[in-house]
């Protein structure tokens, strides 16, 4: 979704392009988490008794989800975007009244 759908915006100015990049960086990295737990399933590592099964499926998929938050939050134009230059001000003024 952050990697496909969240970057259809029409709109071309250097607000959404920034927009687009971290889309795609918070997306990749869901897909990333993803990859690598299937291949550590794939390949047995969880079947030796020593490695802690949970704790690697608890940080994979803790990674993912907060990839996918972030991602969403910036969808979302909330304000903890603004000091890092990805939200405009006027555009988070327009997405609160909106509301």
């Amino acid at each position: 979704m952050s990697v496909y759908k969240f970057t259809l915006s029409p709109k071309d100015d250097s607000w959404h392009q920034r927009r687009k990049k971290w889309y795609r960086i918070f997306g990749w990295t869901v897909i990333l988490s993803i990859s690598v737990l299937i291949f550590l399933f794939a390949y047995g590592f969880f079947s030796d008794e020593e490695v802690n099964m949970g704790y690697w499926v608890y940080i994979f998929e803790t990674t993912s989800l907060v990839a996918f938050g972030f991602s969403w939050l910036l969808k979302g134009k909330s304000a903890i975007f603004v000091p890092l230059g990805l939200v405009s001000k006027e555009e988070l003024d327009e997405a609160r009244s909106v509301n």
